[in-house]
């Protein structure tokens, strides 16, 4: 596996964990600040496009679909936030209210997703990470 692997997935995985407990603790700041992001065109347009360039940028990076179930995810993880800028940039703004009701109703699933896919992507990486190190030493 490579370090770039392992890297993107700790770094993914500290992220969702952190995102997840702060879903938690600010559900009402969360929620209403998507709920004006959804229904501001030129917010949308700037997410979509940071998206948009950070999908590509990943996919250029890492797009390996052999390796292992951690590399597989990683790359999946790269191709799905390209899709979401891409959504985003062409999405009708009519169509952000039935995303919001949805992702209210779905809150918590969404919170217990993240934390835990946080914590697994964050366990695999350190994993790797250290079996990667054994045997790496310099003999004297």
């Amino acid at each position: 596996m490579s370090p770039l692997t392992r890297f993107l997935a700790k770094l993914i995985g500290a992220y969702l964990v952190i995102y997840a407990v702060m879903m938690v603790v600010n559900r009402p700041l969360l929620t209403d600040a998507l709920t004006a992001l959804l229904h501001d065109a030129s917010q949308v347009f700037i997410w979509g496009s940071i998206l948009a360039v950070a999908g590509v940028a990943f996919v250029l990076a890492h797009n390996r679909w052999s390796g292992g179930a951690l590399t597989v995810v990683v790359t999946v993880i790269g191709w799905l936030t390209l899709l979401k800028g891409v959504v985003l940039l062409f999405m009708p703004l009519s169509m952000a209210s039935a995303y919001l009701g949805f992702y209210e109703s779905a809150f918590y699933v969404y919170a217990a997703f993240a934390l835990l896919f946080g914590a697994w992507l964050c366990y695999e990486g350190w994993k790797s990470s250290s079996e990667a190190g054994k045997g790496d030493a310099i003999a004297p």
